[in-house]
């Protein structure tokens, strides 16, 4: 039996498999997912997350805190890339895949773009699958767990 997760994970391992220094206060940028924000993008190798909040709600920061749908604000999209501002690019532009043209649809004007440069494209590699177990981003397809028994990571 295999079943798909979606959401943040329930397992700590996952947690604990991210390096300190991707959680540490600081070590990520964050532009607005649109195609005029890539100047601000490097073009380096590393990982990045789409976030978004709920399709009827904005981004601002004046939220108040008893706002739920206001404050929700997730994972719906982790990868990884050698070049960050073109990854970016491509995600914005018409010719974006069909996953990320969903994500665009269901949210638009809500996604915002966080990166975290690596020293290469090897590092991004590594880290990526780490983030996608924790956040469990619903625009992947390989957020997929298998089991048999009991529940037991495929990865």
């Amino acid at each position: 039996m295999v079943r798909r997760e979606k959401g943040w994970s329930l397992v700590k391992d996952d947690w604990d498999r991210i390096p300190s220094p991707i959680i540490n206060k600081g070590s990520w940028s964050r532009v607005t997912f649109s195609p005029g924000a890539n100047g601000a993008i490097p073009e380096k190798p590393g990982i990045y997350v789409i976030v978004a909040t709920h399709p009827n709600k904005s981004l601002t920061a004046d939220r108040p805190s008893n706002d739920l749908f206001g404050l929700l604000y997730t994972a719906v999209y982790v990868g990884e890339t050698g070049d960050l501002r073109q990854r970016f690019a491509q995600h914005t532009s018409n010719q974006a895949s069909e996953v990320i043209t969903n994500i665009k649809n269901c949210f638009p004007n809500r996604l915002d773009f966080w990166w975290y440069r690596t020293q290469d494209k090897t590092e991004a590699q590594g880290l990526e699958p780490i983030l996608q177990f924790a956040l469990g981003p619903a625009g992947r397809s390989e957020n997929l767990r298998g089991f048999v028994g009991k529940e037991r990571p495929a990865f």
